[in-house]
């Protein structure tokens, strides 16, 4: 499979690390919805949805 193109290399600690506290930790679930992933990522719901039915979004 060929590497995706401005694919994240985040590591779980990184991403754990970034919701452990501060604005984000008090703002953001562990588990988001699709509201929240997009607000958090600045796309649009279509893009979330789109990228979950691509695999792209795992979990």
């Amino acid at each position: 499979m060929a590497a995706r193109r401005n694919a994240l290399k985040l590591s779980r600690q990184e991403v754990s690390d970034a919701f452990a506290a501060g604005d984000w930790a008090n703002r953001f679930p562990p588990l988001l919805t699709v509201d929240d992933a997009a607000e958090l990522l600045r796309v649009p719901k279509s893009t979330i949805y789109q990228w979950h039915s691509s695999g792209r979004l795992t979990g």
